[in-house]
């Protein structure tokens, strides 16, 4: 079975849902492909925007 679509979206995570929603508002044809339901429903919310520190601490 061949689908036929602008955009394919590989992977159900945060970056993968970002990138098909984009696309698909942008007019674009897409195709969202995960290997399991996205477990991002039981995610919390955090969104880590400063990263970690090296060594581990702070």
């Amino acid at each position: 079975m061949a689908i036929d679509s602008e955009v394919l979206v590989v992977g159900g995570g945060l970056a993968g849902l970002t990138s098909a929603l984009a696309a698909a508002r942008a007019g674009a044809d897409t195709r969202l492909v995960s290997y399991k339901q996205s477990t991002l429903r039981h995610a919390s919310g955090l969104v880590d925007v400063l990263g970690y520190a090296p060594d581990g601490e702070g």
